[in-house]
């Protein structure tokens, strides 16, 4: 991945900062790892432990659980990127960002609300100026986790 490339991803997983996802897609990285207790070693225990509350294990993978633990569901703003420095990151492509040295940067970077602000946009602008494939090159997934 190129430097501009991940420059722009980190920048724009700091949507992570608004929405929820169901316990389901999280409950391997709670239960299955080798981390204490099954949880994903690279996940902050105290954080695990409260995931842990909100999603028992195999009981109801449909709850829902917020993104950003100290946002509540709607504000846009950097505490994405200051969780990530405590490991407070749900999901394991948010642990990846701050796993090496450059991430780390990154990411300390982006808790500046005018910086993180300013990336995003151009991520943005980045995003919406990429080609879309269309048939029979590319499709519009029906669940973006599997190829129609």
């Amino acid at each position: 991945m190129t430097s501009q490339v991940f420059n722009s991803f980190s920048s724009c997983a700091g949507a992570h900062t608004i929405g929820e996802t169901k316990c389901g897609v999280i409950h391997n990285r709670l239960y299955n790892n080798s981390g204490p207790d099954g949880v994903d070693p690279t996940l902050n225990a105290t954080y695990a432990a409260e995931l842990k509350i909100q999603c028992p294990f195999r009981t109801n993978f449909f709850k829902r659980v917020p993104m950003d633990p100290t946002n509540h569901y709607n504000t846009f703003d950097t505490n994405y990127f200051k969780n990530l420095q405590h490991h407070k990151g749900l999901f394991k492509s948010d642990a990846a960002l701050v796993s090496n040295v450059k991430g780390r940067a990154l990411v300390s970077l982006q808790t500046s609300t005018s910086r993180f602000f300013l990336d995003f946009g151009a991520a943005m602008e980045k995003m919406i100026n990429t080609e879309i494939l269309k048939a029979p090159q590319g499709e519009i997934r029906t669940n973006c986790r599997r190829t129609n």
